[in-house]
């Protein structure tokens, strides 16, 4: 008898003589259960995936942090480098300098020898000493970094 009975009557049904009541509490419908469950289904996939996206965004930010300190190092090292190929670069510069200072030092007669420098040794000496000491004096407030 209750089959036949529409699910949407009012309060009390003529047909089956039962209540609306009655049929919510002797189990007879089963809608409104099924769509609290459903909906509590619904809420706890919400939660589950919102957790989710919390921890994904906790893992981004965690992964950023890594970048920047990655690219900080990266940025260190570079420097570094730098700082390398200059010093290499200006020691280069003075080894090639002391070696022209040598060769003029040869140029000049030992003591007590008769023949005095001539005249074009002697310029070439002042020319090399000028460019050392030009070069000396703009590195002399550099110092080496420490690494």
């Amino acid at each position: 008898m209750a089959s036949q009975c529409c699910k949407t009557h009012p309060e009390s049904c003529s047909h089956c003589r039962m209540s609306w009541a009655s049929l919510m509490h002797d189990g007879v419908t089963l809608q409104p259960r099924e769509t609290d469950i459903e909906k509590q289904l619904s809420e706890d996939r919400r939660q589950q995936l919102m957790l989710q996206k919390m921890e994904l965004e906790i893992e981004k930010e965690r992964l950023q942090q890594l970048l920047a300190q990655q690219e900080t190092k990266l940025l260190l090292k570079q420097q570094q480098l730098h700082q390398s190929r200059l010093d290499y670069n200006w020691l280069r510069t003075q080894a090639v300098f002391r070696s022209r200072e040598l060769v003029a030092d040869k140029d000049f007669p030992k003591p007590g020898s008769d023949s005095g420098p001539s005249h074009e040794s002697l310029s070439l000496q002042k020319r090399l000493a000028l460019l050392s000491s030009a070069a000396l004096k703009r590195r002399s407030d550099w110092t080496p970094r420490k690494q």
